[in-house]
């Protein structure tokens, strides 16, 4: 995943509830499976700036091919149109090479909870 530093400071709930978010990720950050980076607020606007999108790969023997998932307020829709799905590859891989690495990311997480 990989997400701004400015949800990070979004206050949504009492100081209690984004601690708890927060932590949240922290143990996430640790299961073998997960990856999180954060795109420094220092980094300005990025490529894909307020525009979220999942990218679902499938798994297992390797038949099928990946697909976007879009959602906003009113509805969602999966992108499947491959030259459309490789855009938002290169936008994510783009953004990956931006942000924090793992490590750092989850150093910056910890360090808005002491």
């Amino acid at each position: 995943m990989i997400m701004d530093e400015a949800a990070l400071h979004r206050i949504v709930g009492s100081p209690d509830v984004m601690r708890k978010q927060r932590e949240h990720l922290i143990e996430l950050a640790h299961l073998p499976n997960v990856t999180i980076q954060v795109i420094s607020n220092n980094d300005g606007v990025t490529c894909a700036y307020g525009k979220a999108f999942t990218i679902l790969t499938p798994s297992g023997n390797g038949n099928g091919s990946p697909v976007v998932y879009l959602e906003d307020i009113r509805n969602a829709r999966y992108v499947r149109d491959r030259d459309e799905v490789a855009q938002y590859v290169l936008t994510f891989d783009h953004l990956r090479a931006c942000a924090l690495n793992d490590s750092k990311s989850l150093a910056l997480i910890k360090g808005m909870n002491k």
